[in-house]
């Protein structure tokens, strides 16, 4: 009996371990696959924005990278999160374009950002449901910035504060994001170009690049 009793135990042990491994597995999917879909739209996005700033009356500094706030994840991933990503602040570096102005000033993916040009980054709700409210006021406030002149971060990487100053690229002004959606669709409001996740499924890099440029023509 009392054998029996150990081998009971140790595959409830077992199954625990199963399920929490795939908890884990499950909020790693929900987290890196947006983060890869982020990185493709980022590179075929700034291309074309800077490529194209002569075409463009309204313009900003295209700094090769793009952000993403700890409140823009529900709170049941936040942890996970934090383990994934870093985030030392609240706002954080979430994709350096290669040979983009932030990839050649030095920045990183997961370098936390204090301060932009001297100003402190935007304090955030750790409380608050899952929103995109800080980080497009964010990238609002870069994108209103002379697109010529360099721009000076303060970061935060391994618990190490410094100073990064990148020198943007002048680009048309838009901003730009992947929404979760299988329906292939993509559509601009005037401020901010949006590609669904089935759209970045379904086709490559090519078509991306030409479904994007027709939406930066309408903003």
């Amino acid at each position: 009996m009392r054998q029996r009793c150990v081998l009971i135990r140790a595959a409830a042990a077992l199954a625990c371990l199963q399920v929490s491994a795939g908890a884990a597995s499950t909020q790693n999917f929900m987290l890196q696959t947006p983060q890869s879909a982020d990185h493709r739209l980022a590179v075929v996005a700034n291309r074309l924005l800077v490529a194209n700033v002569g075409l463009c009356d309204s313009r900003m500094p295209a700094i090769g990278a793009t952000i993403h706030a700890l409140d823009q994840y529900p709170q049941t991933l936040r942890a996970a999160a934090i383990k994934e990503f870093g985030f030392e602040a609240p706002i954080s570096i979430s994709v350096v374009v290669p040979g983009g102005a932030a990839a050649l000033a030095g920045l990183r993916p997961a370098d936390g950002i204090r301060a932009v040009n001297g100003q402190s980054a935007l304090n955030i709700d750790a409380g608050k449901a899952a929103t995109s409210e800080s980080r497009d006021q964010f990238e609002r406030s870069i994108a209103l910035l002379p697109p010529n002149q360099p721009i000076s971060f303060r970061i935060s990487r391994l618990g190490v504060e410094q100073t990064v100053t990148v020198l943007p690229a002048p680009a048309c002004r838009s901003r730009f994001e992947v929404k979760p959606g299988n329906r292939p669709r993509a559509l601009s409001d005037g401020e901010t170009i949006q590609i669904s996740s089935g759209f970045l499924r379904k086709f490559d890099d090519d078509a991306l690049a030409a479904i994007f440029a027709h939406e930066l023509a309408h903003t």
